[in-house]
């Protein structure tokens, strides 16, 4: 009885039970489809134009000998929307490259978490427009930073702190989860998915901070810990207020970020589905999600099940003058999507006249007409 009580409600809003979404997806048109191997996150630029983050993520979890090199991608939406590679100057010559969660700061610097097989890494890059490029600064490696277990990441209060949330409490193997699995990763693999259903709160938020961006020695601690899901992270700029994602749980916790750059939960904000990825948009002063809304199909495509996972932008529009809290805030579907055009929906934002969702699993980026005020 405990345990239904516990998780009961966020297994319920996880798998989907009972739900009757309507879609508003008529004005959606799938771009990039031959460029972008999954187009797991989003950042929203000054010009309202878009990056996207695609490193064949389904690939390269499961077999990284199948995966295909990943690319960082520019979506213009000046004019007809289109989608082109972003060119990645002096990125360390035969280095994979797998882009998962990725931050804009506001002085340009694109902080990439990206996994290469054995052990993951952050890139940094310098972003520059006209044209969109990417010029390598460093890369941040530590004990910490095992294969496949990192998720988001987000700039602390200056250039020389970042945080980076663990989604994974069990790392994936070399070669990938279906790469000729032992006896003991199968039965880690299983015992990942337990950790979820029971909500055992065995992932964290690590703060990483270097002095020497030339030749980068990455410290590390525990800024937050025993969180059930620790999946997208963003924050208010030039605040101390971060937005963390409880994915299986379906809440926004919002975090203040405290004089010794630990991190504290200060409230949470319910969300309508289970959720990935976050992203702050300054433009509508609001945090803009990528949700699931039916988690019984997720676990399907996980496991390379040809499926249609629903899924949806949601939008959770910040008060400015008060507190932020569950009675402040506005909280709705801004734009759903049945899947049948992008599957499995991980990232969204909106921008002007268009809301953008991204796929962590499925090729393209979703593009779609809405009316907007941003």
């Amino acid at each position: 009885s405990f345990f239904i009580a516990y998780r009961g409600p966020g297994i319920v809003k996880f798998i989907g039970l009972y739900k009757d979404l309507g879609f508003n997806d008529s004005s959606c048109v799938l771009l990039g489809k031959d460029l972008l191997v999954a187009s797991e996150d989003v950042e929203l630029l000054p010009n309202k134009n878009v990056i996207i983050s695609a490193g064949d993520l389904h690939n390269a979890f499961r077999k990284f000998s199948n995966a295909k090199q990943g690319k960082i991608a520019h979506l213009d939406l000046s004019g007809t929307p289109t989608v082109s590679e972003i060119k990645m100057i002096d990125y360390p010559s035969g280095d994979a490259f797998h882009p998962h969660g990725i931050y804009l700061s506001q002085k340009s610097r694109l902080y990439v978490v990206n996994h290469v097989n054995d052990k993951d890494r952050i890139e940094v890059f310098k972003y520059s427009d006209n044209p969109p490029t990417l010029q390598y600064l460093f890369t941040l490696s530590h004990e910490f930073f095992l294969s496949g277990i990192l998720n988001d990441i987000v700039e602390g209060e200056n250039e020389n702190e970042v945080y980076i949330t663990r989604w994974l409490t069990f790392p994936i193997p070399k070669g990938g989860s279906h790469h000729d699995p032992t006896l003991l990763e199968i039965f880690l693999r299983e015992a990942e998915k337990l950790t979820l259903i029971f909500g055992i709160p065995t992932t964290e938020i690590y703060r990483c901070t270097w002095t020497d961006s030339e030749k980068p020695k990455t410290d590390c601690t525990v800024a937050l810990g025993y969180q059930t899901g620790a999946n997208g992270i963003t924050k208010i700029p030039n605040t101390n207020t971060y937005f963390l994602i409880d994915s299986p749980a379906g809440f926004v916790r919002v975090l203040s970020r405290q004089y010794d750059g630990s991190l504290q939960r200060q409230t949470s904000i319910e969300l309508p589905h289970a959720a990935d990825n976050v992203m702050y948009n300054s433009f509508t002063h609001s945090l803009n999600i990528g949700t699931i809304t039916f988690g019984k199909d997720v676990a399907n495509k996980f496991e390379g099940v040809d499926v249609n996972v629903p899924g949806s932008l949601v939008e959770v529009r910040l008060p400015k003058d008060t507190p932020i809290n569950s009675k402040t805030v506005q909280v709705k579907d801004f734009l759903s999507h049945d899947g049948s055009k992008l599957s499995m929906i991980s990232s969204g934002t909106q921008s002007g006249e268009y809301a953008i969702l991204g796929s962590p699993f499925s090729s393209g980026v979703l593009v779609c007409s809405v009316s907007g005020d941003s």
